[in-house]
């Protein structure tokens, strides 16, 4: 029992003397041999009727008539306490519908936000957005799992990323420059040229630097043999962009160095004995190594800015836009629905305040009353409990004594003695509830 609100003390005594009433109804359990006999003796006049809660007339009188006695003896345990209680009870009553309608206040708020919902769900491209929300979220879920949680690297979908290639491209453009300029001597051709290598070397440098990082995923055994050769494509565009840059850096290195000598070859002003050393294979190889080391710099920003697993990668961000996306057709959703709240809200602080200033008076005998109802309402599911294990047993045997003395048993139900087979009558739900207890309490 748990502890009693400090009210009158003659009150408290009549509900601990009801609180003390045994929730199980073990002098109800009867025998199986009993429970045989007496189905016995209902089949022995041939016929048994059935109602619609699977009830025969020997259950109701063996079985629903002691349970009747047994909510009587609680009806009298109690009837102390209520008498006592009897001048608090108005106000009491009052508290608790105060309290039934701000229950009904919020199933009224959760109906009307479902109403909103539904409402919403009618526009075919809201569904779609929802729809495809909630298809990114399980695909973008499913991936953290896998890689236990953590925050993704999605640096490399970052605007300043492709700004960082964008500089690297740059670089590339003024390294190349002038060499195509003293080859080709056309401003047009040289800039059109470097610009196309600049590009080239970016997508290299992003090319290496990811698969670099995201090596094991992209081509571990666990990854469909289609996406792999795709992986592989993408190394191998890379690889190819990189040689044809260096060779188209190095070859017209080498042809403008060729350039140099040529021009030099003729008298100079320092005299004929005057040469001016010039190292083709050094000048280029230098050259070479300003496009190595930009190619470098790309493949570490790719490294550093994109994560070990590309699909948590792209799990991310079709959640990310999925949710931007969904989160724009949801915004006047979300606002009706917070309306919707905020009148619930008002409505249930004014009953709360009504419900508190009432309470304020009558707080310590409705505490009582509640426990002594919690109470009583535990008595009814307990005895329910009881009378389904005894109504079972008793239709088993009822059921047995039928198919052991067939077509001398016949078992029918409703008012039109509709026949049953024992199978059927076995097969039927006993129902046996609380429900059915408190018409009988009543």
């Amino acid at each position: 029992m748990s502890a009693l609100p400090k009210t009158e003390p003659a009150l408290q005594d009549l509900a601990a003397q009801a609180l003390r009433f045994p929730l199980r109804a073990d002098r109800l359990v009867q025998l199986p041999g009993v429970l045989a006999e007496h189905a016995a003796e209902e089949a022995s006049f041939g016929r048994v009727g059935v109602d619609e809660r699977g009830l025969t007339a020997g259950m109701r009188l063996h079985l629903v008539q002691p349970a009747r006695a047994h909510l009587a003896a609680w009806r009298e345990a109690r009837a102390g306490f209520d008498t006592a209680l009897e001048p608090a009870r108005p106000a009491i009553e009052a508290v608790r519908r105060l309290e039934g309608e701000l229950a009904g206040l919020e199933r009224a708020r959760d109906a009307r936000i479902a109403e909103v919902e539904a409402q919403a769900g009618e526009d075919h491209r809201y569904r779609q957005a929802r729809d495809r929300y909630a298809e990114a979220e399980l695909l973008w879920r499913d991936a953290r799992d896998r890689n236990g949680g953590r925050a993704p690297n999605m640096r490399g979908l970052s605007p300043f990323y492709w700004l960082g290639l964008l500089l690297i491209g740059v670089a590339e453009w003024l390294i190349n420059y002038d060499t195509f300029f003293i080859f080709t001597g056309v401003p047009a051709i040289a800039a059109g040229a470097t610009a196309v290598l600049g590009v080239a070397l970016a997508f290299a440098a992003h090319g290496h630097g990811t698969i670099l990082k995201q090596w094991a995923v992209r081509f571990g055994q666990h990854r469909e043999r289609a996406r792999r050769l795709g992986d592989w494509r993408l190394f191998g565009l890379s690889t190819l962009a990189l040689l044809v840059v260096l060779a188209a850096a190095g070859g017209s290195r080498y042809a403008a160095v060729l350039h140099t000598l040529a021009a030099d070859a003729g008298p100079n002003l320092l005299g004929a004995d005057a040469v001016i050393e010039v190292h083709p294979l050094r000048d280029v190889l230098l050259s070479l190594l300003a496009n190595v080391a930009a190619w470098l710099v790309g493949v570490f920003l790719a490294y550093l800015t994109h994560d070990v697993d590309p699909d948590y990668m792209d799990a991310t961000h079709q959640y990310a836009a999925a949710s931007r996306r969904f989160g724009r057709r949801r915004a006047g959703v979300v606002d009706r629905i917070r309306t919707v709240q905020a009148q619930a809200a008002k409505d249930v602080a004014e009953k709360q305040r009504a419900a508190s200033t009432r309470a304020a008076a009558v707080g310590p005998q409705k505490a009582l009353l509640d426990q002594v109802d919690a109470h009583g309402e535990a008595i009814l599911q307990a005895l329910a409990a009881t009378l389904r294990g005894e109504a079972e047993s008793y239709r088993d045997a009822l059921a047995r004594l039928a198919l052991a003395q067939r077509g001398a048993v016949a078992i029918s139900i409703g008012s039109d003695g509709r026949p049953l087979t024992p199978y059927d009558y076995k097969a039927m739900p006993l129902v046996l509830d609380a429900a059915l207890l408190r018409e009988l309490a009543g």
